[in-house]
């Protein structure tokens, strides 16, 4: 009798992960982490599935890891699904990758802005000694729009009444 799949009841919280996710592809240890497993077995998964090789490594597209998800979420034999996919012997991708997201970003919330930054409507001033402290105000800044930026724009954007004032 197969070991059962330590990861099966997690399934839900793990397509939800990746479906979320921004990242472009996913390594060993993304596969460890993502799927509570241990290395040997987070590799057999990405032999199980198709990848692109870079250097050493294989890199799994987020694309077929959620695809994959939604075969096992689908089928009632995830045994016999893993036994098909041997099967189909999934092949290394030749192709180039255009772009790497390596890491998901964690959501900022506007108080999360710091105090070197002054936001007031439709203004934003930014105080700054390095190059490097405005980049980092610019990409929490930038995070921020990404998580609460439809909370920022009630904030922060000029509405006509006050632009007639």
């Amino acid at each position: 009798m197969p070991r059962p799949i330590s990861w099966l009841p997690r399934l839900h919280e793990i397509t939800k992960a990746v479906t979320h996710s921004v990242r472009s592809h996913y390594d060993r240890r993304d596969i460890e982490k993502l799927f509570e497993l241990q290395p040997r077995a987070a590799q057999e998964l990405l032999k199980l599935l198709p990848s692109v090789q870079i250097g050493t490594s294989r890199l799994l597209e987020r694309e077929v890891l959620a695809e994959f998800l939604l075969r096992v979420r689908d089928t009632e034999d995830t045994t016999g699904l893993y036994e098909k996919l041997k099967e189909e012997k999934a092949a290394v991708s030749k192709r180039r990758i255009r772009s790497l997201v390596r890491r998901d970003l964690d959501a900022v919330s506007m108080t999360a802005l710091p105090q070197s930054m002054t936001l007031t409507r439709g203004r934003l001033e930014v105080n700054f000694e390095t190059v490097e402290q405005l980049a980092e105000c610019m990409l929490l800044l930038a995070r921020v729009l990404e998580s609460e930026g439809g909370e920022f724009a009630e904030a922060y954007e000029p509405s006509a009444r006050h632009e007639r004032a």
